[in-house]
């Protein structure tokens, strides 16, 4: 059996809470690892916890008018029953509700027995 989509919505709107919050323990969570961030720039590997953190920790300025997050996932294909590829436009708004970003990505969700985890993320344009 896959992964439920009430279950991909739910994690990711948990981690549109957290990122809105720019909470980086609550953002760290939510990755498992090791994990992967790939993108054109090169590869970022973290196999702990700790330097999930300091990877946010690090870009949070990126987010500073950023007041809340919302994920529009755009596909979700099971990979098996406890990964899951998700393409996810996300839409960033500030304290008065105007849009002031967003992104684009391409994430790797594994189910670790208790709870959804990303382990690879891919920033970019989604198909």
């Amino acid at each position: 059996m896959s992964i439920p989509m009430r279950q991909i919505d739910d994690f990711f709107s948990g981690y549109a809470r957290a990122l809105g919050a720019r909470d980086i323990p609550a953002i760290a969570s939510h990755w498992g690892v090791p994990t992967l961030v790939l993108s054109d720039l090169g590869a970022i590997v973290a196999t702990r916890m700790e330097e999930v953190e300091a990877f946010f920790a690090s870009s949070m300025e990126q987010y500073a008018k950023v007041a809340t997050a919302h994920a529009n996932i755009r596909s979700v294909s099971a990979l098996s029953d406890t990964v899951a590829s998700c393409q996810v436009a996300w839409e960033h708004r500030a304290g008065a509700g105007n849009v002031v970003g967003g992104e684009q990505g391409h994430y790797l969700l594994k189910h670790d027995g208790t709870a959804l985890h990303i382990h690879s993320y891919t920033p970019g344009s989604l198909t």
